[in-house]
């Protein structure tokens, strides 16, 4: 693909996530949400090819939070990779982006400790790590590759729930790796390896993320092995200082 078409397909991209999410802030407006509050790689100001929606979404509901959050997707029905977490709590970060209202979380508003918080992820995080080997085992290579991101991930914000953090959002491997090396700076070195993992996020999955190829087809069993290995290593070093 030429350097100009390139530029352009960025550009169209960027586009289409402004306008989704112009559109979906005036439907969940609509739809009575209390508060909405976008976080994750747009909110940061990236705007390529692999960016996604994240919202955390305040707003009454019937349903369990299991049912709730399919249920409001296909409400919605966003045209760009969106991944939208419903809650009826008002625990929020402020709001990078001044469109979209937030407030600022409030102590004492979690049934959990963040020590709790911190073994329920990293258990998470094993039990993933466990199926992503089976899926490389298996052939499923683009899949282990996009959950070995996700085990990363996990092992990551564990980790900052052991540090004390009441709420950790986001979908990278690189923002919660840098922040727990701030509380354990051996960390530090490993991160540029693990926050490689990110690159696996939206094309190991979207046939439109990956131009010119399927995902299903594109990733092979190296690339597989690799990022299981990676996602291990994460894991054991936040189960070391969690546990040890």
């Amino acid at each position: 693909m030429a350097a100009a078409d390139l530029d352009a397909l960025r550009a169209e991209c960027a586009r289409r996530l402004e306008s989704e999410l112009d559109r979906i802030v005036g439907e969940l407006r609509a739809m009575g949400a209390r508060l909405i509050v976008l976080f994750g790689s747009y909110a940061a100001g990236r705007r390529d090819l692999f960016t996604d929606l994240d919202l955390l979404v305040v707003m009454e509901s019937e349903l369990p939070f299991v049912r709730r959050i399919p249920a409001l997707l296909e409400r919605l029905h966003p045209k760009v990779a969106t991944d939208c977490w419903c809650t009826l709590r008002r625990n929020s970060r402020r709001c990078a982006s001044g469109r979209l209202s937030a407030t600022p979380s409030r102590p004492g508003r979690y049934s959990m400790r963040p020590s709790d918080q911190a073994e329920r992820w990293l258990t998470q995080a094993e039990d993933d790590l466990r199926w992503a080997a089976h899926l490389r085992d298996s052939g499923a290579f683009n899949l282990a590759c996009v959950l070995s991101q996700q085990v990363a991930e996990k092992a990551m914000k564990a980790l900052l729930y052991h540090a004390g953090r009441e709420m950790v959002v986001g979908h990278s491997v690189q923002d919660p790796c840098q922040k727990a090396a701030v509380v354990w700076p051996e960390l530090a070195p490993r991160c540029p390896r693990w926050s490689a993992l990110d690159g696996y996020y939206l094309p190991t999955r979207y046939p439109d993320a990956l131009p010119g190829g399927l995902p299903a087809k594109a990733y092979d069993r190296r690339a597989a092995e690799e990022a299981v290995a990676t996602a291990s290593e994460a894991v054991d070093a936040a189960r070391s200082i969690i546990r040890g």
